[in-house]
């Protein structure tokens, strides 16, 4: 067979080998940014979208007591002397907006761990500590310890919530949202260069 005719046969076949080979890389690649995206969605959906909701309305709540019920922001039953409505008040709130909202958070954070990049974000522990000390105080409430020498003991967790919360949560969202838009052009480009 002349070294035409050899070249001939073989080129085609090296094409189409290196065409395959090509294709299966570009396939497992595409696969590879596909199921980052979706756990980055997941982490969206999930954990991170809800903790930011949730957050925000915490942060709205507590605004709104410490307008109407503080003075000038400071906690009321650091008065002396204490005002016993105004510890039955700082009770409900507690009982009825702040611990249900910490407690969903809970819930989220705790469902959720499989989301989480790399170790649990401090704030995340500290808002768990927060929660399972507060539940602790809350256990030992009742109309006979209003007020006493250990009134901000009695109405305090031990643990105390943790201020950056809100603004992790944020920028781990926003992070999120700008890799979930990214690789979603990625994939939408590559999705449309493979048809």
């Amino acid at each position: 067979m002349p070294v035409t005719g050899w070249l001939g046969a073989v080129i085609p076949l090296v094409v189409a080998i290196f065409a395959a080979v090509a294709a299966y890389i570009f396939n497992i690649q595409l696969e590879k940014k596909r199921a980052f995206l979706k756990r980055t969605s997941d982490q969206l959906q999930y954990l991170y979208g809800p903790l930011k909701a949730i957050t925000y309305a915490s942060r709205m709540s507590w605004s709104a007591f410490i307008h109407h019920y503080g003075d000038q922001g400071t906690f009321f039953f650091f008065s002396d002397p204490v005002n016993p409505e105004q510890v039955k008040m700082w009770r409900n709130w507690v009982i009825h907006v702040f611990s249900p909202l910490h407690e969903k958070m809970e819930k989220i954070i705790l469902d959720n761990t499989h989301l989480l990049e790399g170790d649990m974000p401090v704030e995340f522990g500290m808002l768990l500590a927060h929660i399972e000390t507060y539940k602790s105080t809350i256990s030992l409430w009742s109309d006979d310890n209003i007020c006493d020498n250990d009134t901000v003991f009695r109405n305090t967790a031990l643990v105390d919530f943790p201020t950056t919360l809100d603004e992790r949560v944020s920028n781990d969202f926003d992070l999120l949202m700008r890799r979930q838009a990214s690789l979603l052009a990625s994939t939408q480009k590559t999705s449309w260069f493979h048809r």
